[in-house]
């Protein structure tokens, strides 16, 4: 085998020409040339070729991985009637690269930065293969520029889109139209993304197909965003058929309750039959208070009511609230500086404080001395208010959702 190169002085196009012997149908020695890529393709075709009958010239087009279009020609050398070589020429067809367009043309060059820039550009051949992508790119699929330049694109499918969904793509842009959509792809490692994408078709002078780019931006979290708002919307709609439904079923013998307790503050024998009819009044209250809340809250209608808040009265009604419970349990609940002024919601904050209690109450129950205090640190702006007991510590997972609306 002998290769020749010819090299023009403009420095763009060049011919190089290949022989490769041929014995009895087949390709005799391996050739190699500096493209694998060509190396492989010309094989594939002299090989079909061969196995048809190869008598006159075989023609066709080639673009390398840096765009360069070539004119590829095989041509059958016969000695005594017998195909003995075939002559390849490889021939630059004058489009050149578009490294080179870009050399000659300032605009397009300044044009590429700016997509470069804010946008996450590949440029796919005819074959399918990516040809060429820019850092965006790389950053956001996690591949190296080296293990996606001629790999088929759909390396980055992510099985999302049905079929019909990429044939229509393909439909489009090979007619000439420029395909717009967003499209889930799948990175290196499994991570999906998804990309608002705009795919132009390009064409050359004589209107035959050549590559097409692909313009994307990434809206993978502007999709995140609006998928947790539809499950919030979603939530917030059970919720309120459940807040209709416990309004309703709660209402009536809360009534009951009400007018009975109404009885035990107003005639009750002594005085702690009274304390505690007054007891069951304020927790009904609290009760309804909170059923009204939650009921307006599935609505998207709440309107909280703020004032002065002392936490001195917050405590002690705490304290009425678990005093049964910490006798039962044997559990010593203490509040530590309970004069200071707030400005909040005091039904939303005696809340919260029950369920971190309560939290507490369950924690302390594996330990013999069982203690819980509640503490006060003022800061300038803000009062910070810890409960804190013996018991051991919350996991992690479990500490993330302690505060979670749902």
């Amino acid at each position: 085998m002998s290769i020749m190169t010819e090299a023009r002085e403009d420095g763009h196009s060049f011919v190089e020409s290949i022989r490769v012997p041929i014995h009895e149908g087949r390709i005799v020695e391996k050739f190699e040339s500096s493209d694998r890529e060509f190396d492989l393709l010309v094989r594939t075709k002299i090989k079909l070729a061969l196995k048809k009958g190869l008598e006159r010239p075989l023609t066709f087009d080639y673009q390398d991985i840096r765009r360069n279009h070539f004119d590829i020609i095989v041509l059958p050398q016969f000695r005594q009637g017998t195909l003995d070589e075939v002559t390849i020429v490889k021939k630059l067809n004058g489009r050149g690269s578009i490294e080179s367009l870009l050399r000659e043309n300032r605009t397009l060059s300044y044009f590429k930065k700016a997509i470069d820039k804010h946008a996450i550009l590949m440029v796919i051949n005819k074959q399918g293969k990516i040809v060429e992508v820019n850092e965006r790119f790389l950053s956001v699929s996690g591949y190296k520029e080296e293990e996606v330049l001629l790999k088929p694109v759909k390396i980055l499918n992510s099985g999302y889109h049905a079929k019909s969904f990429w044939q229509d793509l393909w439909k489009r842009v090979l007619k000439g139209d420029v395909f717009q959509e967003e499209i889930r792809n799948v990175g290196k490692l499994g991570n999906y993304f998804w990309l608002d994408t705009t795919i132009v078709p390009v064409f050359d002078e004589y209107e035959r197909f050549q590559y097409f780019v692909s313009i994307a931006h990434d809206v993978t979290e502007i999709r995140n965003e609006f998928r947790k708002k539809l499950e919030k919307q979603f939530q917030l709609a059970t919720l309120g058929k459940v807040a209709a439904r416990f309004s309703h079923e709660i209402n009536n013998p809360l009534t009951i309750i009400n007018t009975i307790a109404g009885k035990m503050k107003f005639k009750g024998d002594n005085d702690a039959i009274r304390y505690d009819g007054q007891l069951i009044i304020d927790n009904i209250k609290r009760i309804e208070s909170i059923s009204e809340s939650v009921r307006k809250a599935s609505k998207k209608d709440l309107e909280i009511s703020l004032g002065d808040v002392n936490l001195g009265d917050v405590f002690e009604h705490l304290l009425s609230i678990f005093s049964l419970k910490c006798k039962e349990e044997k559990v010593s609940l203490k509040f530590i500086n309970r004069g200071t002024l707030i400005y909040g919601n005091y039904d939303f904050i005696i809340q919260i404080l029950i369920n971190l209690i309560n939290n507490s109450f369950d924690s302390v129950q594996i330990v013999d001395e069982r203690c819980i205090d509640v503490l006060i640190k003022e800061e300038e702006q803000y009062v910070e208010v810890h409960v804190k007991d013996n018991g051991p510590l919350v996991p992690d997972l479990i500490q993330k959702e302690i505060f979670q609306e749902f």
